[in-house]
């Protein structure tokens, strides 16, 4: 392979990396919001349709009363964590071991 061809995966490497580390989103998960169209964000029902989307650099911000548990499967990565943050108004009741991150590395979880 000649200097140009390496040139272009030289360039091609960064664009792949600067696209995967842009696609952070922020993700809302409330099972009581009864217009979700009216927020920009994308507004999931469920704590495990929550989980099963989140992606390292993700953000995923819960409010609403929940009887299943967090369990994140996914992990974050060492320079994009996956971000928790509940709403005060969050509540996970009625449920054994209510949050485990035993299976995924790099989550952080915010109150």
């Amino acid at each position: 392979m000649g200097r140009a061809g390496r040139t272009y995966l030289a360039a091609l490497a960064i664009i792949v990396f600067q696209a995967v580390s842009a696609g952070a989103a922020v993700y809302r998960v409330n099972n009581t919001l009864k217009e979700p169209g009216l927020l920009a964000q994308p507004v999931l029902k469920t704590l495990a349709e929550a989980m099963a989307v989140l992606r390292p650099g993700d953000t995923l911000k819960i409010s609403g009363d929940y009887r299943e548990p967090l369990i994140p499967i996914h992990s974050g990565t060492k320079e994009n964590s996956i971000v928790i943050e509940g709403d005060p108004v969050f509540r996970i009741g009625g449920v054994e071991r209510a949050v485990s991150v035993e299976i995924a590395d790099y989550i952080e979880i915010k109150a």
